[in-house]
């Protein structure tokens, strides 16, 4: 008799509650998978337990984030061309850019504001309803 493994498909916890032919560790779990697999959500589970780790989003280090690496690897350039007078005109060119494009940059920063604190509010709501 073979026995069956109750693997939670989202997060590879040993689950304890059996929905949509597979074991899941947590309510929050069952409703990442039907959100995944576009399944319309059948009952609610009471579970006692809260949510797994996976649930509970963990914001990403600065240094993961490609803005961050983007203002890191830009600023060393400025500066390594500014220190050495062979590289000044790469500086210089830097400069002549930056002051033609400000207002874009400008723009794309205020989007990726946005963008991030609409994602990190989404994120609490997600939780908040899992938890």
């Amino acid at each position: 008799m073979e026995t069956e493994k109750k693997i939670d498909p989202i997060c590879g916890m040993s689950g304890h509650i059996k929905a949509h032919g597979h074991w899941f560790c947590s309510e929050c779990c069952i409703r990442k998978y039907e959100k995944t697999h576009r399944i319309p959500k059948e009952k609610h589970y009471h579970v006692s337990e809260t949510s797994c780790e996976v649930c509970i989003s963990k914001p990403s280090k600065w240094y993961k984030d490609k803005f961050w690496i983007i203002i890191a690897v830009f600023s060393l350039t400025m500066v390594v061309s500014y220190t050495f007078p062979s590289l000044n005109p790469i500086f210089h060119a830097i400069a002549d850019y930056l002051s033609i494009i400000w207002w874009a940059i400008i723009l794309g920063f205020s989007c990726w504001w946005n963008n991030r604190l609409l994602r990190s509010e989404k994120l609490h709501n997600e939780i908040f309803i899992c938890a």
